[in-house]
């Protein structure tokens, strides 16, 4: 039977296994809103695109000073310069989006795995790991009121994780935007589930 903690997580517990799963923190009008302005970022970077490649014979320089060849490689640098940095947000938005509409995390613990998927629409790369290796799952100490941690944590990107754990040297999180109650039940229920179907 399907249990909830908070608005945001769903679990399941079987014989077998407990699967868990994390939904985004969502706000219809924040994301109308996004995608607007995602519809606007994209056109504009386009258009930057076509002025580069096919439209820079249209523009007019000639009430510029100096040598026009010279002017027009500027701005092809400029243009160039623009869109590398457009392609990067541009990415991350769109990834931001798509994590906002249709990403999940998704975690399934057995007796001998861990495992943990960040997915959208149900697809993306499961890592598993060994319980038996798994060290020391606690809640994250966040610096609040940081550049990071705000940029971090913006409505558009997918947060920052709130619970880690150590697995051979390495530090792995799970648990993005998170409340610290609903992060705290989060990982009580880990270590029990983990705890219980051990034993079995």
């Amino acid at each position: 039977m399907e249990k909830w903690i908070g608005n945001r997580i769903n679990y399941v517990d079987s014989p077998k296994e407990c699967t868990i799963i994390i939904s985004p923190k969502r706000s219809r009008w924040k994301e109308s809103i996004l995608f607007a302005w995602l519809l606007g970022y994209t056109f504009v970077g386009l258009y930057m695109i076509y002025l580069l490649f096919f439209g820079m014979e249209t523009i007019n320089n000639s009430q510029i000073e100096g040598d026009p060849l010279e002017n027009l490689r500027n701005q092809q640098i400029y243009l160039a310069v623009f869109i590398a940095f457009w392609a990067y947000f541009e990415f991350k938005v769109v990834k931001g989006f798509l994590w906002l509409v249709g990403g999940k995390e998704f975690i399934r613990i057995t007796k001998d795995e861990f495992t943990i998927k960040n997915g959208y629409f149900m697809y993306g790369k499961a890592k598993r790991y060994f319980t038996e290796n798994m060290k020391r799952i606690d809640l994250v100490e966040h610096k609040t009121f940081s550049f990071g941690f705000d940029y971090e944590n913006a409505f558009w990107r997918q947060g920052t994780d709130n619970i880690i754990f150590d697995y051979q040297g390495k530090s792995v999180g799970f648990g993005k935007k998170l409340e610290e109650k609903e992060a705290n039940l989060l990982m009580r229920l880990t270590k029990d589930r983990i705890k219980k179907l051990g034993k079995k």
